[in-house]
């Protein structure tokens, strides 16, 4: 089966001296999409191991090595939709879960209406999410695993530039959003 598949490693400043890890990054993941596509897998499924390739790198801002929340947290998101019949899965703010595209793809291929009449939700947020993820068998972990040390640094300037440019509401602290050092 010949055919293109397109990626990128999200939007954002991409550091120059990561630039071979990168394009290492990149090759292995063409290599999966390779193989998934030679051995003629949907389209649904390339997209999704595809994007665990990046999920599970720590030089991406997703998965593992996700940007942190103010608390200092990992909250990820991630959607898919199979374009044959426009089957759409969605997470949203799921914490200790490494590859949120898996939990989407396993909610799109739920996305049916049941003999009850009962239409399955396309997106789960949260603690939802993180139940779906548990019951349908997708590996979660605890959330502390997804942070990195590279995240830790970036919330910590962060929360710098929070503190000496975003003066606080009338009556609320800047300190609540930027003392709980992780």
């Amino acid at each position: 089966m010949k055919g293109i598949v397109a990626f990128h490693l999200g939007a954002g400043i991409h550091s120059e001296k990561n630039r071979s890890s990168y394009k290492a990054l990149c090759y292995q993941a063409a290599q999966k999409a390779a193989a998934d596509l030679s051995k003629g897998s949907s389209a649904l499924d390339l997209v999704t191991e595809c994007t665990v390739v990046l999920e599970n790198s720590p030089l991406t801002n997703a998965g593992i090595g996700s940007n942190l929340t103010t608390l200092g947290t990992v909250e990820c998101d991630a959607s898919v939709m199979e374009g044959s019949t426009c089957a759409v899965g969605a997470v949203g703010s799921v914490s200790g879960v490494p590859n949120p595209v898996l939990v989407a793809k396993s909610i799109a291929l739920q996305a049916k209406v049941q003999a009850s009449g009962r239409v399955m939700p396309c997106m789960l947020v949260g603690d939802g999410a993180l139940s779906f993820a548990q019951d349908h068998g997708i590996s979660t972990v605890d959330p502390a695993r997804l942070i990195t040390a590279q995240s830790q640094r970036t919330l910590r300037k962060c929360r710098q530039k929070l503190e000496r440019f975003s003066p606080a509401p009338d009556g609320v602290s800047n300190k609540s959003f930027v003392s709980n050092e992780s």
